[in-house]
C-alpha cells in the first residue's frame, strides 16, 4: 500500500452524522488490516514484561543471598509477571503467523507494474 495525498475541501454545510464508535471501528480496521505492527507490539510488550520479571526474580535472589529482607509480594508477583509476559509473547508470535496467513489469503500481488517500456507487447 502507499500514501495518496490530496487536498480535502471544507464541508459545505453542517456536521458529520457519523457516530464516534463507527469512526473508531474504521480506525481500528485501518490499523489492523494493512499491517502486522500491532501484533509485533504485542510480542515486544510480552518480551519486555518477561525481562522485567526475570530482573525482579534475579534481584530478589541477590538480596536473599546477601541477607536482606525481601517483600512478601515478590514471590507472588514476579512469577505472575513472568508467566503473563511469556503468554503475551507467544500470543504475539501466533498472531504474527495468523497475520502472514491473512496476507497470503488475500492473494494481492507483491507489487504492481505501472508501466512497461520496450517489452514487445
Amino acid at each position: 500500500s502507499c500514501v495518496v495525498y490530496y487536498d480535502r475541501p471544507e464541508r459545505l454545510a453542517g456536521e458529520t452524522k457519523y457516530p464516534f464508535l463507527k469512526m473508531l471501528e474504521f480506525a481500528i480496521n485501518g490499523l489492523t488490516s494493512f499491517s502486522v505492527v500491532p501484533l509485533r507490539i504485542c510480542s515486544m510488550v510480552g518480551l519486555l514484561v518477561s525481562l522485567l520479571a526475570l530482573l525482579m526474580l534475579f534481584w530478589s535472589i541477590v538480596v536473599k543471598i546477601f541477607g536482606g529482607a525481601i517483600p512478601g509480594w515478590t514471590s507472588t508477583v514476579a512469577p505472575l509477571y513472568l508467566l503473563g509476559g511469556v503468554q503475551l509473547l507467544f500470543l504475539g508470535i501466533v498472531g504474527e503467523y495468523i497475520g502472514k496467513i491473512y496476507t497470503e489469503v488475500k492473494k494481492r500481488p507483491r507489487y504492481i507494474i505501472q508501466e512497461t517500456i520496450n517489452l514487445g507487447e
